[in-house]
Formats: structure tokens, sequence, C-alpha cells
């Protein structure tokens, strides 16, 4: 059987669920004669349609999850139902990037090659990671894609074919602020987030004109047809009354219990007038009800790619150095901080919402974020609530209990062994009993062994199942750095890592980390040991960029590069 007709039969099996016939069966016997489809291979198997309503697991404790795990209890490991929807960026709201898929074995993995029968082109760069619904009142499955041009791509998830498109309004040619750098054209650069209940996607980008960014705004877009939705958009900055082109919106939105997160911080070169801030869009209001958290000093922006981490009330946020300021008293910055309800962060005298590194004036004046890398939730011992992994740009690392973030770190240590070498979207997962942190570093990492050279790798770190907790380094991996895309700024915003991402089949089996190497080239790694499982094509998939990471669903890896959403699946 040629490859086509291997990629045609998957289709078929994917889609024909509860007896169901769809467009992409009739696609696909249009494509190849009812012999090729049903002959060839036999007729398409009823394969079932995995749930969308279901738990999303914390290591090996299964957790709680709303529907899609979107307004649920998010944990790492992903021990619940099959993924099919990708709702958020990184999958889950605890940000673990960590994706349960039965298909995707180690053995199937080796197999992975492009669905090329699979169209997936639109125009534009995309800085942002897909997302995916299965049939619902909007249609049939399909991807979601929005790219820094403030479109919106509403994609066949047999075909990839568009199926609607919006634009959501001119965005800005640059930022408009002297001496900072933004992409050009500076729009929508974050993941969005769904609600498949109401059968929205919340879109939060800029919009402007050849000066700079005028406003910041947040839409709501209906699945259905790309309508945008009564009461938006909402112009948050002259709302809540902040300097529109000082402000970026860099993080992927969080969805919880219906309250939209949205976080901001400022463009690269850290230039003053912004202060990091969460904006929240209370979205079952009529109309919709605006509020948020606000830093207390200049700069400590929220800005790492995916966003905050959720525990299923309100968000976790990591911010960056505070700006212009050698005051011995501390404000917001290099911090872990709650956030809840319509922006509520409880800073009282021991207070459990609130953590900040004992050298948060050293990485304040040096400009070592601890808001580079975005916060993972995982089940460790020790714990009362979720375990939150963070890591900051000098290398430091910390594991805290999210039930108790004043007490301090349930332990430290060290990802690299000097600043500016982490900027990163690590994933979580499980591999028989041990929970893996998995984080790629730019340089100068530690622990690694002594033959590999000190450039980018790929670092997994191994936490037990036991007391006291020590992380200790499992294995490195080399990698090549996504080079910086021609329309970013000139100044800063040079080659950064590639976002990663983590598959297992049943929570704790045939673990498999999966990454764009270089930004065009698919890799899967053994996620217990770091060999090469796959390695695909180099350039096969253009240009992805930094920071953008892959997603996985129904057997397949999916992600979004300039211009063209490519699928690979087992052949």
């Amino acid at each position: 059987m040629s490859s086509e007709l291997n990629q045609v039969t998957e289709y078929l099996r994917r889609d024909n669920r509860n007896g169901r016939t769809s467009r992409r069966w009739l696609l696909a016997t249009l494509l190849c004669g009812w012999a090729c489809a049903s002959g060839g291979g036999g007729s398409p198997g009823g394969g079932g349609t995995g749930p969308t309503t279901g738990t999303a697991g914390a290591g090996a404790t299964t957790g709680t999850g709303g529907t899609g795990a979107t307004t649920g209890t998010g944990g790492a490991g992903a021990v619940g139902v099959p993924t099919g929807p990708v709702l958020e960026r990184n999958n889950h709201p605890s940000r673990d990037a960590n994706f349960r898929q039965p298909a995707l074995t180690k053995a199937a993995a080796a197999r992975m090659a492009l669905d090329t029968i699979f169209d997936g082109t639109y125009t534009g760069a995309v800085f942002g990671s897909p997302l995916y619904v299965e049939d619902g009142a909007w249609g049939a499955a399909r991807f979601v894609v929005v790219t820094s041009g403030n479109d919106v791509y509403a994609i066949d998830g047999g075909t990839g074919a568009t199926v609607w498109t919006v634009n959501l309004g001119a965005p800005a040619a640059k930022s408009g602020v002297t001496g900072c750098d933004g992409s050009n054209p500076l729009g929508v650069i974050s993941t969005p987030a769904i609600d498949p209940n109401s059968g929205t996607l919340y879109v939060a980008g800029a919009v402007g004109d050849a000066y700079g960014i005028t406003a910041h705004q947040i839409w709501a877009v209906a699945l259905a047809d790309g309508a945008i939705k009564s009461g938006y958009p909402i112009d948050v900055s002259t709302t809540l009354g902040f300097d529109p082109m000082a402000h970026n919106q860099r993080g992927a939105l969080s969805l919880v219990g219906g309250i939209l997160y949205v976080p901001y911080g400022g463009h690269s070169g850290d230039c003053a007038g912004f202060q990091g801030r969460i904006v929240t869009v209370n979205t079952a209001a009529s109309p919709p009800a605006v509020g948020g958290w606000v830093a207390a000093g200049s700069g400590e922006g929220i800005w790492a790619s995916a966003g905050m981490a959720s525990a299923g009330d309100g968000v976790f946020a990591v911010t960056g150095n505070r700006i212009g300021s050698t005051s011995s008293s501390h404000t917001d910055s290099e911090e872990v901080a709650h956030v809840r309800g319509a922006g509520t962060l409880d800073k009282s005298t021991g207070s459990k919402d609130v953590f900040f590194a004992s050298d948060w004036k050293t990485k304040d004046q040096r400009d070592f974020d601890l808001g580079a890398v975005n916060p993972i939730l995982v089940s460790l011992p020790g714990s009362t609530g979720p375990a939150a992994v963070i890591a900051s740009k000098d290398g430091n690392a910390f594991i805290l209990d999210t039930a108790d973030l004043g007490k301090g770190p349930l332990v430290s240590f060290d990802v690299t062994m000097q600043g500016m070498n982490i900027r990163a979207v690590p994933t979580a997962y499980v591999a028989g009993s041990t929970t893996f942190y998995t984080i790629p570093i730019e340089g100068a990492w530690t622990g690694c062994p002594a033959a590999t050279s000190n450039r980018s790798a790929i670092m997994a770190f191994a936490i037990a199942p036991s007391l006291p907790l020590k992380p200790s380094v499992a294995w490195c991996a080399s990698y090549s750095m996504v080079p910086k895309g021609g329309d970013e700024g000139v100044r800063y915003g040079g080659p950064a890592a590639p976002g990663l991402i983590s598959t297992t089949t049943d929570g704790s089996s045939d673990a498999l980390v999966w990454y764009m190497d270089g930004g065009n080239q698919l890799v899967a790694l053994d996620g217990a040991t770091g060999a090469v499982i796959y390695q695909g094509v180099a350039g096969e998939c253009g240009s992805v960029r930094k920071w953008t990471s892959p997603i996985a669903t129904r057997g397949r890896i999916v992600v979004a590069a300039d211009g063209k959403l490519c699928s690979w699946s087992p052949h």
C-alpha cells in the first residue's frame, strides 16, 4: 500500500467515530475511490470518540479536570483520558505539556512521517501553539491558528482546508517605544484559550498602525463561523488605563472557572513604562466584567510564552525583574504569585500566596528573570497542594508547595552554572514511577555527562516519588537553537530554544519528548533515556518560532509554522 493510501486509511480510522460518516470519509472516498478506502484496507473501524470531559492527573495521581481540563484541576503526568481536544497552551491548566496518546508508542514514533495529504496552509507568522477541538456544535473537528497579523484561521481537522478565517483588526507595525523591539507586524503573539461549552475562542493581542500599538484588546470568537461575540472586543488598555505601547502580551491565556486570565509584560529590551499585570475577564457576565492585578514596581513583567499555571483556583504567575530601582524593599519582582478571582493577591504577613527568590535584588540588577520560564504543576510527596517547579534565567530552580508558597522551597537545585541561559518551555511527565522535569538550556548547564560539549542541551531531571526530594540529571541531549525571525526586532530577541511537549501511552509508559529542532525538524526522544527515537526531515515544515510547541492529538503531532500547519503520524 502506498504512503498516501496509508495516510488516507489512517484518517478514515480516526474519523469514523460512532459509526458516523463525515466530510473526511467523503473526501477520502473521492481521493482514492471506494476500493481504496474500503476494499483496500477494509471498512473503517469504529475507534470511538475519546471523552471530551475527563481527568487531567498530577504525576501518578489522577486529578479532576473540567471540560477538556480547561476549568478544572490540572497536574503533570496527564493520568486521565486520552487527549482529543487541546483547549489551551501545553494541554493542561498545570502547563505540564504532557499528552496521553495510546497510539504513540516508541515503536510507532519511530515510523512517524509528514502527512502530505494534510493541507494546512494559511498566511502569516505564528508565535503561539495551535489548538484543537473535536466535533461539536461548531461543526466538525478543527484546528485553530492565530497569526501576528491578527488573522484567525479555523482549519479542518482531517483535510487541513481552511473552514473560515477572520481578521481581528490592523496590527501595529512596531511597539512604538523607542529602543524596544517588537515583531513586525505586532498583533497576536500568544496562545488563545477555548471554552468548549460556549464554543468560544478567547484571543488577546495588539492593534495599531505604522507608529506603534494603539490598544490591547481581547476578543471572543465563535468557533462555528468566526463571528465576534457580543460585548467584544474589549479595549483593556483603555478600560484599565495602561499605556498600550509600553506593554506586550506574550504569555498564553488561561480560562479557569469562567474567568479569563491574560498576562502582560514589556517588549524585548525592558524599556521603562510598563508594569507586569494580569487582566481578568469574567466571561459569564454581560457585558463581560474586566479587572485584574498589577505588579507594584516598574517592570516585573509576566512574559513566559507558555503563560501561567492553575490548580483550579486562579493562576500562578511568575514575574521578571524590576526596572530602574535600587531600593532594598521588595515589590513584586522575581516572584510566584497566586492570583485568584478577579485579580486578588493576598500579600499579608506570612502569606501563603507569594514566594520570591532570596536573591531577588541580584536577579533584578542582572536581568536574571525568575519569570523567563513558565511554572509547571506536578504531584510530588511532601507537597500539600500540587508542587510547582520553576526555573530562573540564571539557572536556579525551585520546587514549591502551592498550598503554602510563603514557606519557601521544598528543595532548590541548579540547572545551569551562569546567567542568561534559560528562556524556555519545559515539560513534565511520569516514566515508570519517576517524575521528569525536562527543559531546554541555551548553555552552561551543570551535571551533564563530561563528554557532552557545553552548549545548548535538553536536560531531564528525575524526581523519585520519595522524600527527601532530590532532583538529579537523568540525561542530556544536544539540540539546535531556533534562529531569530527576520521580522523580529533588530536589537534584541536572538536565537532561543524550541518549546517541548511529552507524550505517554497510559500516563507512565512509552514516555517521549517532542520538539522542533532548529525550528524546522521534528524530533522525538525517549523520555527516560534521551535516546533519539525519531528525527524527521529538516525543513519539511518551514519555520517554527522559538518557544513554540507542537501539540499531540489523535495519534498525531501537529505544529504551527509560519504559513503552514504540519501534521505527522506513524506510517
